[in-house]
């Protein structure tokens, strides 16, 4: 009789500490889950999920992740193609040629830029400037005639509001607007691609287009 009892109280904490072990290891392996594997690989599969489920849940998710995109890639915000690095693009820095550096560089001043750094004070040829979130390089090279039917680069400069820089160049630079009046868009016009732009060129021939990108449909469509 005891021994009977005892053997069932046995079998019971037996049975508890097995179950106790079990516990253990599934929480352990919920923890791992949520915490230690890459963030992607979990979105990733949500994703999938909610796109196959309806129609209706396939749109809000596509949405949602076209959203969180845009805001991922904001300025200022860090962005890596391979999680858990710092391999992000921060900028682009185009160099203009120009047989003239410190003409370049006047030019420039008076589109509003301002003088980052010389290579030589006296006799530049390396220049870099700057205006707003925007920099530029200026190189010396021995170029032809802009006026010889030579192809130039073209530069192409995203702006906030086109027309409000059309002006301040007009109230800043009217020489430079002036020089531009034989291009297609020298004053703000709205193009077959869809944008808002105008174009001037440098002293050296070097093209620089000014463009508003179109402004996104409005959903209640006022």
């Amino acid at each position: 009789m005891f021994s009977r009892r005892v053997g069932r109280y046995f079998v019971v904490f037996t049975g508890n500490i097995t179950l106790a072990f079990q516990l253990i290891a599934w929480a352990r392996s919920l923890l791992y889950r949520t915490t230690l594997l890459p963030p992607t690989i979990n979105s990733e599969q949500r994703m999938k999920d909610e796109i196959t489920s309806s129609p209706q849940r396939r749109n809000q998710t596509l949405g949602g992740a076209i959203h969180r995109r845009a805001e991922s890639t904001a300025p200022g915000r860090s962005v890596s193609t391979v999680p858990g690095t710092n391999s992000q693009l921060l900028a682009v820095h185009p160099v203009l040629m120009t047989s003239d550096v410190q003409r370049s560089i006047s030019f420039f001043v008076e589109l509003g830029f301002t003088t980052a750094f010389l290579d030589d004070q006296d006799n530049p040829r390396y220049a870099g400037l700057r205006r707003d979130d925007v920099e530029i390089h200026i190189q010396w090279n021995e170029l032809p005639d802009a006026g010889s039917g030579q192809d130039r680069p073209v530069y192409r400069f995203l702006v906030r509001d086109v027309d409000a820089l059309y002006r301040e160049f007009s109230a800043r630079a009217e020489r430079v607007l002036a020089a531009a009046q034989a291009t297609p868009w020298h004053m703000p016009a709205n193009t077959p691609w869809g944008t808002r732009e105008f174009h001037v060129r440098d002293p050296s021939g070097n093209g620089l287009q000014f463009y508003q990108s179109p402004s996104p449909p409005n959903p209640s469509g006022a």
